[in-house]
């Protein structure tokens, strides 16, 4: 059996496609509450999951004047099946049943169609954990979208949940993740969006205490009820050097750039530069 609570406060970017238009970032806090267990039956087994997902919005800076984001509270309920045969041990066939509520907790603005819905997502794929070389974990499946208002039309999208760790050396580590995921809307009309994102990343550890990263990643993102859709692009570089087993000090550099089909004002280059401590028990 296992499960667990989480209180994360966030902050949502100028340019995260969830953002309302706000000149400034628009803070969020995010608790998260899980359970669940696994049978296992010979080669069969059976992991059912329960989740709770509740999201609250402080206010937002649009056209100079702070606007309250309320309306966008919601919980999101989670119930979740996974089932998986062993062909051998660490290969495993998946099937995964997801279905997700989302209820809007607040009055929404005059306007503003409410996003109140019910998702239904099945994925299957393989799970490789075996030879310490190459790891991988590949889901692919449906992803459906009904709202509770019929003025909002359902939205059907493919699912990915994509994870490979490939192991050359001893020394040296190549991942690549991919997944999709169907976003909820922040401003009327919008309906929600898709967006899929891919990323490959080689770590290496130069001495026993210092590890460089390089990465690159794309993201594409569509809008459901709009013609808006972008391609993101970034390229990481960096060094963390580990002070101590509760010490991780980071340095880096990375470039963004999304390129806009339909809205200029979507498109923007940021380059950045960071140093980040990480601190752990």
């Amino acid at each position: 059996m296992f499960g667990g609570v989480e209180h994360e406060t966030r902050h949502e970017l100028q340019d995260d496609p969830s953002s309302p238009g706000s000149s400034e970032p628009v803070q969020y806090t995010l608790d998260r509450a899980f359970a669940g267990t696994r049978y296992g039956f010979n080669r069969l087994f059976f992991q059912p999951e329960v989740a709770l997902r509740s999201y609250r919005y402080d206010t937002a800076v649009i056209d100079g004047f702070d606007q309250s984001q309320s309306y966008r509270d919601r919980d999101v309920y989670i119930g979740a099946l996974t089932t998986g045969y062993a062909l051998s041990p660490g290969r495993n066939l998946n099937l995964v049943g997801r279905v997700y509520r989302s209820n809007y907790i607040n009055t929404q603005p005059a306007g503003f169609i409410p996003y109140d819905s019910t998702t239904y997502e099945l994925m299957t794929g393989v799970d490789y954990d075996s030879d310490g070389i190459w790891n991988y974990r590949v889901l692919l499946g449906v992803r459906f979208r009904e709202y509770d208002d019929n003025r909002l039309k359902s939205t059907t999208n493919f699912a990915l949940d994509g994870y490979v760790s490939y192991r050359p050396t001893a020394m040296t580590t190549v991942t690549g993740t991919a997944f999709s995921v169907m976003e909820e809307g922040a401003t009327p009309g919008d309906g929600g969006y898709n967006r899929v994102t891919g990323n490959i990343a080689i770590d290496h550890e130069y001495l026993r205490n210092v590890i460089l990263h390089l990465s690159v990643g794309a993201e594409y993102v569509d809008y459901v009820s709009q013609n808006r859709s972008w391609t993101t692009l970034r390229e990481t570089v960096g060094a963390t050097y580990l002070v101590n087993r509760n010490v991780q000090l980071s340095v880096g550099y990375t470039r963004t750039d999304r390129v806009a089909t339909s809205r200029d004002l979507d498109a923007f280059s940021r380059d950045l530069a960071f140093v980040r401590v990480r601190l752990a028990l």
